[in-house]
């Protein structure tokens, strides 16, 4: 789906700014595949926030039939995602 959006002139992705979130049942929470998209991204010219991931590790014990039910990782990811939405509102 990124190289589908990365075609065309102007370049769709170019300038959108992103973030990254991933979960997994392992440890590290999808990071490894969060650097290689990051890179995509970053070739497809999208602003990807510095520091702007989601690491959600050990999902399986986090996520009960589709729902986030660690308090914790609930709020971290509340937080993330209104500072996200003020970055690309320019904190309207």
């Amino acid at each position: 789906a990124i190289d589908w959006a990365s075609r065309g002139k102007p370049a769709p992705l170019a300038g959108k700014l992103c973030c990254v979130i991933g979960a997994s049942p392992g440890m590290t929470g999808t990071v490894r595949a969060q650097d290689a998209l990051r890179l995509c991204l970053r070739r497809t010219g999208a602003d990807v926030v510095p520091l702007g991931e989601v690491l959600v590790g050990q999902a399986h014990t986090k996520i009960v039939d589709g729902v986030l039910t660690d308090q914790a990782t609930r709020t971290y990811l509340a937080r993330h995602l209104a500072s996200f939405v003020a970055g690309a509102t320019g904190g309207r």
